[in-house]
């Protein structure tokens, strides 16, 4: 009676650990498809984003261009107010020197939005990787919980078969 019940035992515990062992490796599966799903919503909100830039940079672009030209207006104003020439000399100067710095500056709130947009086309990149990596690793760690578990298994028979045949 105790070769069997320490066969009992051996079968019992073998048992136990194999089936812990293929449920960790399920476990962490899940886990690592959870990770995934947020690395591809991270992706979702990093694409949101670029597109956000781009449409707030196009505005600011389109407000400083009105802005200048108000200035522009506003200085051709106070010239022609003043007796002054607008289409002529420095008076023209000023207002083509306005206009060219009002453009240089228009372009690059556009470049900055550009830029800010990249940065944000980067991360999306990134997270969709990482979402591959952790899909990947998902499929690792389910396949190493079910190898461990046969594992357990083969080494808990090979003692069984110790124990009934008095192999020790």
């Amino acid at each position: 009676m105790g070769a069997t019940a320490g066969i009992l035992f051996t079968a019992g515990g073998g048992g136990f650990q194999a089936s812990s062992q293929w449920q960790a490796g399920n476990a962490q599966s899940k886990v690592d498809l959870y990770n995934a799903q947020v690395a591809a919503n991270n992706a979702k909100v990093d694409a949101l984003q670029s597109d956000d830039a781009i449409a707030r940079g196009s505005t600011a672009e389109t407000v400083h261009r009105k802005q200048v030209k108000a200035l522009i207006g506003s200085q051709r104003a106070s010239l022609a107010a003043s007796g002054v020439d607008v289409n002529d000399g420095s008076a023209l100067d000023v207002q083509t020197d306005s206009a060219r710095q009002g453009e240089t500056d228009a372009l690059t709130i556009r470049a900055n939005a550009a830029r800010e947009a990249w940065g944000y086309k980067v991360k999306q990149v990134n997270d969709l990787s990482q979402e591959q990596q952790y899909k990947t690793q998902s499929q690792i760690d389910k396949a190493a919980g079910k190898r461990n578990a046969a594992g357990t298994i083969i080494t808990s028979a090979g003692s069984i078969i110790a124990q009934k045949y008095g192999m020790k």
